[in-house]
C-alpha cells in the first residue's frame, strides 16, 4: 500500500491485525480498484520499492524487458535491495 520495507516478523504481525503501520491502510478492506491506486500513486511519485515491486510483477508475466526497466529505474532511484526484498 504505501511501499515501506518491513521485517518478514512485522509484515507477518501486519497481515494478522490487517492495517498498515505506516499509512493505516487496511487491504483486505479494499477493493481491487483501490489497490491498484496506491499502487500507481506510489510509482507516479517515483517510490523505488514501487518501481521494484511493478517489475517484479512484470518479471512474473513473463515481459522481462519491462522488468528489467523497472530494476534499473528502481535502482537509480535508490533502491539498493533488488528483487529479492518484501514490502508492505
Amino acid at each position: 500500500c504505501c511501499s515501506k520495507l518491513i521485517c518478514n516478523g512485522c509484515y507477518y504481525a501486519n497481515k494478522i491485525r490487517d492495517i498498515c503501520p505506516f499509512c493505516r491502510f487496511s487491504n483486505t478492506r479494499s477493493t481491487n480498484e483501490d489497490l491498484k491506486k496506491r499502487k500507481m500513486e506510489r510509482i507516479l511519485a517515483n517510490d523505488p520499492v514501487a518501481i521494484l515491486n511493478q517489475g517484479k510483477e512484470h518479471e512474473m508475466k513473463g515481459d522481462f524487458i519491462k522488468a528489467v526497466k523497472n530494476y534499473k529505474k528502481a535502482i537509480e532511484l535508490g533502491d539498493l535491495g533488488g528483487p529479492g526484498l518484501g514490502s508492505v
